[in-house]
């Protein structure tokens, strides 16, 4: 069975999808509430799954400077992000 980790950015347990991603386990679920999250994320864990909570892409993340998302895996490890809408609003020197 999967760890699921929850982000809600209202109530919890995670405010954040950084913090979930820095406390969960390889191989986990990660599960985003709907919104709109302004943070950069940087996934170093094997078998991560981000995804929306709901069906609907009603997650949108939304970085100001460098990566929006830096996945820094090994060569035979792989994670899965599914649901979200992923934008950079910096210009392009940021």
């Amino acid at each position: 069975m999967k760890n699921i980790y929850l982000v809600d950015q209202n109530s919890g347990p995670f405010k954040t999808i950084q913090e979930a991603i820095d406390t969960a386990k390889p191989f986990s679920q990660i599960k985003i509430s709907p919104g709109i999250y302004i943070e950069n994320l940087i996934i170093t864990k094997n078998g991560l799954t981000i995804m929306s909570k709901n069906e609907i892409n009603d997650v949108t993340i939304i970085s100001v400077k460098r990566p929006t998302i830096s996945i820094d895996l090994k060569k035979d490890e792989t994670c899965s992000l599914i649901g979200l809408k992923i934008s950079h609003s910096g210009n392009k020197n940021d």
